[in-house]
């Protein structure tokens, strides 16, 4: 589950992306609507802020991927019910 893996809900997980895609596109058309009137040292600052929320939005959809992957299997708790899990025999020499 999610919330072993990442210690979150996949629904969190969900609004948490959300969040920063809407921090993300806020972020750019702020600088879109503003470039014309910023003086190069204010533009930079702002595509550094827009880079970081770049960075974030990643994360934040890397982790709900993660999640929703976690969500959708079995988790497996030894090597043994990985192997049934899969269908796969042991090959251990006898």
């Amino acid at each position: 589950m999610a919330e072993d893996v990442l210690g979150k809900s996949v629904q969190q997980l969900k609004k948490e992306r959300t969040t920063a895609k809407s921090s993300f596109t806020r972020q750019a058309n702020f600088i879109s609507r503003g470039a014309s009137s910023m003086l190069q040292v204010e533009l930079k600052e702002e595509f550094a802020k827009l880079s970081d929320c770049f960075r974030k939005m990643l994360d934040a959809n890397d982790d709900y991927r993660i999640g929703l992957d976690c969500s959708n299997k079995p988790v497996v708790e030894d090597l043994e019910s990985f192997h049934n899990l899969c269908g796969a025999t042991s090959h251990h020499p006898n």
